[in-house]
C-alpha cells in the first residue's frame, strides 16, 4: 500500500504538503495541489485514519441519525454519506429516531459517548435538536450539522433543500404547460414537518393561483378513502382542477391510483405531479412526473461540509452557520401534459 510518505518522496515535497494537499487546503498552490492529487490517484492512496486515529486520539467516526431508512429519501441520503466517507476512509455509526424525540435524544448521547469527530442529524417531523445536546456535542469537540429542515434550537451548519425553491418548480412547470387551475393535496402547513405545504401555498399566490383548489389531508400520505374524497370533490366542482400537486412522490401516486378508479384519465384529464422522487415513481402507470430533490447529493455535501469543519477546527466563537442548498430538478415522466379541456 502506497504511504503518504511515499507521495511525498514522489512529488518532491514535505510529508506535511501532501497532507494538506489531500486536505484541498487552500494554502498549497493549485499546481503542487493537483500533482500531489493525480499521483495519489495514480497509486491508488488511501489515507489510514485508523492509525492517525492511534497518534492524534480522533475516531475516524462519524454518527449520522436520520428518522426512518425505509423512506426513500433518507435511505439515498445516507447512500451519499456512506460513498463519501469511504473515499476519506471514515467510519459511519448509523442510528435510527423514528421521529421520536426521546430516542434521538438517546442517540445523539450514545454518539457523544463513542467519541465520533462529527454527527449529522435529521431528527424528522418536529424533533428538535435540543440546545442542551448542542453543547454536549461541541464540549467534546464534536460538530453537529442538520440535515433537511430539522429544526434546532440553536444555530447550526446545515445541508439541505430549499421548500420555496422546490414549490416554484411544481407551479412554474405545470403552468409552462398551460395549467392554471391547479390543486393542492397535502398536509397543512402547521409545524416545521410540513414546512413543504406553506412553500406551495406562496407559490401559487406568487403566481397568482386561487387556493380553492387547496386541500388539506390527515397525513403526509392521505389513505385511500380520504384520497377518494378529496379527488371526487374536486373533480365535481364546477370548474374542477386540470393538476394537482401531491406533498410528495407517495402522494402522487395514490392521486393517481384513485383517479384510475374513478375513470379519471391521467394526464388527458388531470396531470399529477410528486414532490419529490421515489423508487417506483417511474413504475406506476403513468410513470410520475416529480421534483428530485437529489437526497445523495444532500449526504455527500454534509460529509464534505462536516469534514472542512473537523479539519479547520474553529473554535465556538469564531464560529459561524452554513447552509449548503441542493438544488432540485424536474424529472419528466407520464403523468403530466398541456390541459386538454377548454378553460
Amino acid at each position: 500500500m502506497t504511504s503518504i510518505r511515499h507521495l511525498a518522496r514522489l512529488a518532491g515535497v514535505s510529508i506535511a504538503t501532501v497532507s494538506r494537499a489531500l486536505r484541498d487546503d487552500p494554502h498549497v498552490l493549485p499546481e503542487t495541489k493537483q500533482r500531489i492529487v493525480e499521483l495519489a490517484e495514480l497509486h491508488h492512496y488511501r489515507s489510514n485514519r485508523l492509525v492517525r486515529g492511534l497518534v492524534t486520539g480522533s475516531s475516524a467516526t462519524i454518527g449520522c441519525i436520520l428518522p426512518d431508512l425505509t423512506v426513500d429519501f433518507f435511505s439515498r441520503l445516507l447512500r451519499g454519506v456512506l460513498r463519501r466517507t469511504f473515499l476519506e476512509s471514515y467510519h459511519v455509526v448509523v442510528f435510527e429516531s423514528y421521529s421520536q424525540e426521546s430516542t434521538c435524544r438517546e442517540a445523539l448521547s450514545a454518539l457523544v459517548e463513542q467519541r465520533v469527530e462529527g454527527i449529522l442529524v435529521a431528527g424528522g417531523g418536529e424533533v428538535s435538536i435540543t440546545s442542551s445536546s448542542i453543547f454536549a456535542m461541541r464540549s467534546y469537540g464534536i460538530i453537529p450539522v442538520a440535515l433537511d429542515n430539522s429544526p434546532a434550537e440553536m444555530p447550526l451548519d446545515r445541508v439541505h433543500t430549499d421548500e420555496d425553491e422546490l414549490a416554484q418548480q411544481a407551479v412554474g412547470y405545470l403552468m409552462q404547460l398551460g395549467h392554471r387551475r391547479i390543486a393542492y393535496i397535502g398536509p397543512s402547513g402547521e409545524g416545521n414537518r410540513f414546512s413543504r405545504s406553506r412553500a406551495v401555498l406562496r407559490a401559487m399566490k406568487h403566481c397568482g393561483l386561487s387556493h380553492e383548489y387547496v386541500r388539506h389531508t390527515s397525513d403526509a400520505i392521505p389513505a385511500e378513502a380520504e384520497t377518494q374524497q378529496i379527488v371526487r370533490e374536486l373533480m365535481r366542482l364546477p370548474n374542477p382542477p386540470t393538476a394537482v400537486i401531491g406533498f410528495q412522490g407517495h402522494t402522487a401516486a395514490r392521486i393517481i391510483a384513485v383517479a384510475h378508479q374513478q375513470g379519471i384519465r391521467v394526464p388527458h384529464e388531470l396531470s399529477v405531479l410528486g414532490c419529490g422522487t421515489f423508487h417506483a415513481c417511474d413504475l406506476v402507470f403513468p410513470a410520475i412526473t416529480s421534483i428530485e430533490q437529489h437526497p445523495e447529493d444532500i449526504g455527500k455535501a454534509a460529509i464534505d461540509l462536516l469534514l472542512k469543519r473537523i479539519a479547520d477546527k474553529r473554535e465556538d466563537e469564531e464560529f459561524s452557520p452554513v447552509t449548503v442548498t441542493v438544488p432540485t430538478s424536474i424529472i419528466e415522466r407520464a403523468s403530466c401534459s398541456s390541459p386538454r379541456r377548454r378553460y
